[in-house]
């Protein structure tokens, strides 16, 4: 979904995304609230919507995501079969981009949880996601921010995960990841630590946060790991569906506006 106030090409391009771990129910949850806050409240964030187009897809990986409500509530990857044996299905699609793919923090098992696929962009999810903004990059769009929301941990993070190693502009995108936080916290007092993933997380190769930095495009590229911290984990309470939405679109506010501060 594209939300815009004109018809043109020519404004920052802010990318939103969910579920691309099909288990992490809150993910496609908090990025649908976003989108009905700037539909439902677009004079309040018309200063946004005049300089900047937001690209949303709250399911990247539908098929996983069907799976884990209807079999196994706890699938991570996605539906397609690689195993020769029949034994195992899917694939991390979050170790199928093709930047840095088979690196560190993927697998070559078939029934691993990282298993990373056969070859980069094997699955149908991760080269859609990725042929999008190729094209709309070729047809003027200047993709400028990118986040990929995933549950839990309550993680605001930077890349890279492939190496612990960072990035050169590293301290611009930790300062407004801090700023972020702040203002999830300002909400609730949920608490995030900002960092870069292979840092504060582990480490990790082939994901569409690396990918969107490192060949993508983007400049400022954020993988947020939403509520909670372990008490539910995956099986998030639904009355915290509308708290994590509100505390969530505050921090992407102070991303928003920095775009423009900086363009």
């Amino acid at each position: 979904m594209r939300i815009s106030k004109s018809s043109g090409l020519e404004k920052q391009g802010f990318w939103i995304d969910g579920t691309i771990h099909a288990r992490e129910w809150i993910s496609p949850a908090v990025v649908t609230y976003m989108i009905n806050e700037l539909l439902s409240n677009q004079e309040d964030f018309s200063d946004l919507l005049d300089r900047i187009d937001f690209y949303f897809m709250p399911m990247v990986n539908p098929d996983g995501y069907e799976y884990s409500h209807v079999t196994n509530r706890m699938w991570r990857r996605t539906r397609q079969p690689h195993d020769p044996s029949g034994n195992c299905v899917g694939v991390d699609a979050n170790r199928n981009f093709g930047y840095q793919f088979g690196g560190p923090g993927s697998s070559p098992d078939y029934c691993s949880e990282t298993y990373r696929g056969p070859h980069a962009y094997s699955e149908p999810e991760t080269n859609a996601l990725r042929n999008f903004i190729e094209v709309f990059a070729e047809q003027g769009v200047q993709w400028t921010a990118f986040v990929t929301t995933h549950s839990y941990s309550q993680l605001w993070m930077t890349p890279y995960g492939w190496t612990f190693d960072l990035p050169e502009d590293y301290d611009e995108l930790k300062e407004v990841g801090d700023r972020s936080a702040a203002a999830v916290a300002s909400l609730y007092g949920t608490e995030y630590e900002v960092g870069s993933a292979s840092n504060i997380l582990y480490r990790s190769s082939g994901s569409s946060r690396d990918w969107a930095y490192g060949e993508g495009g983007f400049k400022y590229v954020y993988t947020i790991e939403l509520r909670d911290k372990g008490s539910y984990g995956f099986i998030l309470p639904p009355d915290q569906i509308i708290p994590s939405g509100e505390e969530t679109w505050q921090g992407i506010l102070v991303l928003a506006r920095h775009l423009l501060e900086n363009k």
